[in-house]
């Protein structure tokens, strides 16, 4: 480019804002018209959301494990390593101790035991009720579009959990043969002593079979309680996976529109762009770009080339969140919880990285041919003023003329050959 003062500078930076004053330093630059790449990335940000939307996504079947029955029986043998509520031997004040624990605790009277068979009871219940939330919350961080349809799934799921009200008989009848037993020995003079014998050693064997059943009940009866606490506050999960699901709406459709603002913006950039120092380049167009998009990654169709795509988007997402999200995170979590404008970054550095030969500035270069784009910027950088022999001393300048070329570093395969070429190009405009 020509100039006429000294000290002699090239400004580069935001050239197309600089306006020409006597004595200035005049400059030309290329401006590469990038809309074929903006309808790309537009193109494929749709394309890519609806394929993985359409990935197979799995049901919260694990609902179905809030049975009241299995969780009873998982609680039941909680209880009986509790030494108090151990199974008995036939010894009659065993059974009667035992007797007299299941009353206690069926009439919630504070002590050590009954806290620790309501810990039992929770513990039963803990596990099932976190393997619930976590299915759950992998089904919403996997598919959050889905949001509402998993929680109205889990929710019928929940609506029919059974929760069986208390059942006093089986503790009833244990008494009963309890009783039986006392009153037998009451009349341990009045009765032979072989028959009071046989008769307690039937009693007693029939206690404990009453006994587990008894046992069960409470057990039920303990878990009802603690499982009517866990639905309630599974509703409320639920509730706050709703907001979930519409902070993922929200967050997707800012990314979109961030990038249809990076469209519109490259537009406004390039009608802004006439100014005779600037020479326009035209970009690939979207389907040339493409077309070398499905023949860079050797893909058969869009949707192929979407598959790919979504696995090196959905890595550099994770890459931007580690640290505060999980390095397991799906897709649908990162377009979640990730700001709009980093996700709009990374799908443009992803699908700008992906693209085959063509798109380099010297391939636009090239295309556009490197004769005429040099002869082009030499002739918009000349000098717009000139200075006459009369203005040298009051300006104090000496006019001269020198030409700077500036060509960025190569960065495709065949750069640094037409940068080569660019530059004799240049060479030998000056020498003319």
């Amino acid at each position: 480019m020509n100039g006429t003062t000294n000290p002699l500078f090239l400004p580069m930076f935001d050239i197309e804002q600089q306006r020409p004053v006597r004595g200035s330093v005049n400059s030309s630059s290329t401006n590469i018209v990038q809309q074929g790449l903006m309808d790309v990335l537009i193109h494929l940000f749709a394309l890519l959301i609806a394929v993985w939307k359409e990935r197979r996504q799995r049901d919260v079947s694990e609902t179905d494990e809030l049975d009241s029955t299995q969780l009873a029986r998982a609680c039941h043998q909680k209880l009986v390593g509790i030494p108090e509520l151990s199974e008995p031997t036939t010894d009659i004040s065993e059974l009667r101790e035992r007797f007299h624990a299941l009353q206690q605790l069926r009439a919630k009277k504070p002590s050590r035991l009954l806290r620790e068979v309501e810990a039992a009871a929770r513990d039963a219940i803990q596990s099932v009720v976190e393997r619930v939330r976590a299915a759950i919350d992998s089904a919403v961080g996997t598919g959050p579009h889905r949001t509402q349809a998993i929680v109205d799934q889990v929710r019928a799921g929940l609506q029919a959990v059974h929760l069986p009200e208390p059942d006093p008989e089986p503790l009833t009848r244990f008494g009963r043969v309890i009783r039986g037993l006392v009153e037998i020995g009451r009349h341990r003079s009045a009765l032979p002593a072989k028959t009071i014998e046989y008769v307690e050693q039937q009693l007693s064997q029939r206690a404990l079979p009453l006994y587990d059943k008894a046992l069960l009940a409470l057990a039920e009866e303990l878990i009802v309680v603690d499982m009517r606490r866990e639905l309630a506050d599974l509703d409320v999960f639920l509730d706050e996976l709703s907001g979930r699901g519409h902070d993922f709406t929200r967050n997707l459709n800012a990314a979109e529109t961030a990038l249809e603002e990076l469209r519109s913006e490259t537009i406004r950039a390039s009608r802004q762009s006439r100014a005779s120092v600037l020479l326009e380049i035209a970009g690939a167009t979207e389907s040339e770009i493409l077309a070398g998009l499905l023949a860079r990654q050797k893909c058969q169709d869009q949707r192929e080339l979407a598959g790919i795509l979504l696995e090196k988007w959905e890595a550099d997402l994770r890459e931007q969140a580690a640290g505060w999200l999980p390095p397991t995170a799906p897709l649908g979590t990162l377009l979640t919880h990730v700001p709009p404008a980093t996700i709009a970054d990374s799908f443009q550095s992803i699908v700008e990285g992906s693209l085959g030969e063509g798109h380099t500035l010297y391939e636009m270069i090239e295309r556009a041919g490197i004769l005429r784009t040099a002869r082009d910027l030499y002739e918009r950088a000349e000098q717009l003023c000139h200075l006459r022999s009369r203005d040298i001393e009051p300006f104090n300048i000496t006019p001269c003329d020198l030409t700077i070329v500036r060509l960025p570093q190569p960065v495709g395969r065949r750069d640094a050959q037409i940068r080569d070429e660019l530059a004799k190009a240049f060479t030998d405009l000056c020498e003319y």
